[in-house]
């Protein structure tokens, strides 16, 4: 009855119903199938893609934070020649802090992008320490200029102090961390 017919403003023409209904099956299973297969390919892929964009930003991440403990442990150094002269009668300060803010920054992205629970703890205990290294570092500079009695022993207990707690980093730094850092590098590159 419609067939032919023009329909409404624009006289388009319908089609038979016999052609429309001939070519619904095949179109129907053409697009479940394209879904059933399409969907899954296209997830995995990006699923893959984020996985590998994760796994680069946790390559730059720990790399960052592997160069911010070589420059803490440079400064230990420093502090270790700086707190062995305190006992011969050199009492000058340490006029610099520990550069903490690179692992304060990173080691919260570096918790949600890693799985490698031993290495954050023990990066999470390095920065604890070098917090608290800084503490005992201001410290120091503020017994050294209160200049009273009893300041040098003050002073040669907290070089003491400060002393512990670098000897505390540099094991850290140069026996823990390293075979982690490796090891996390290594799992990466996979």
């Amino acid at each position: 009855m419609l067939e032919g017919m023009p329909w409404g403003w624009c006289c388009v023409t319908l089609p038979t119903l016999a052609t429309d209904w001939s070519q619904f099956i095949p179109s129907v299973l053409a697009t479940l199938i394209g879904v059933l297969v399409g969907v899954p390919v296209v997830l995995a892929v990006e699923r893959h893609r984020d996985e590998k964009a994760r796994r680069g930003e946790e390559t730059e991440v720990l790399r960052a934070a592997e160069e911010a403990v070589a420059a803490n442990l440079a400064l230990c150094a420093q502090l270790t020649t700086i707190c062995n002269q305190v006992p011969a009668g050199n009492y000058d300060t340490p006029t610099f802090s520990m550069e903490v803010e690179m692992l304060d920054a990173l080691l919260p992205r570096l918790a949600q992008l890693s799985r490698d629970l031993p290495l954050i703890r023990e990066l999470n205990n390095f920065r604890y320490q070098l917090h608290h290294l800084d503490r005992k570092l201001d410290d120091w500079v503020w017994v050294r200029r209160t200049r009273t009695v009893g300041t040098l022993p003050l002073i040669v207990q907290g070089a003491a102090s400060v002393l512990g707690t670098v000897q505390v980093l540099e094991q850290s730094g140069k026996q823990t961390l390293p075979p982690l850092f490796t090891a996390r590098l290594r799992a990466l590159r996979k």
